[in-house]
């Protein structure tokens, strides 16, 4: 009888500390529940609670968010009707358009068929730009955080990245 007690508490402890550590080590645990949604674009984005947002545009087509001592930054924002600047094959001709603009040593890029991915590195940071668009319509995330906190930027950036959802896209 001893024993199933013994046996009993030893597993429900086993199980008890099971769950608390992985509620401890599950990133969306350690990221926030925090999550902006752009009401003119529709697109929403989930971001951890050590950034704050600092600033939300006039025209409600973005807002930017930073950690306290300004290191990390993510800035999330859409746009119109990009088939003006860019009347054939939209999505290669902005996803270039961009590529030369950016002042920085690229990293890695990539262009699928309705987002692309530019990474880069300017100034000690790295830099993370994700695009969603269309002939009508863009909504871009750019993370950015600095070199020497390379870790901890990866594993916010990927659960940001995870979490950015593109709005109507017409």
């Amino acid at each position: 009888m001893l024993t199933d007690k013994l046996t009993h508490k030893f597993f429900t402890c086993i199980i008890l500390c099971t769950a608390i550590l992985f509620f401890i080590f599950t990133p969306s645990a350690a990221f926030g529940k925090q999550t902006y949604k752009n009401t003119r674009y529709g697109f929403s984005i989930s971001y951890p609670s050590q950034l704050t947002k600092k600033i939300v545009s006039d025209n409600n087509d973005g807002a930017r968010f930073t950690t306290s001592d300004e290191e990390m930054e993510l800035t999330a924002y859409g746009s119109h009707d990009i088939s003006v600047f860019f009347p054939q094959n939209h999505a290669t001709q902005y996803f270039n358009s961009v590529l030369q603009d950016t002042n920085g040593k690229i990293t890695s890029k990539q262009l699928c068929s309705d987002f692309f991915i530019i990474e880069y590195k300017a100034a000690g940071c790295i830099f993370y730009r994700k695009t969603f668009l269309s002939e009508k319509v863009t909504n871009t995330m750019i993370f950015s955080y600095p070199e020497k906190k390379a870790a901890a930027g990866l594993k916010i950036r990927k659960e940001i990245e995870k979490s950015f959802k593109p709005g109507k896209m017409n």
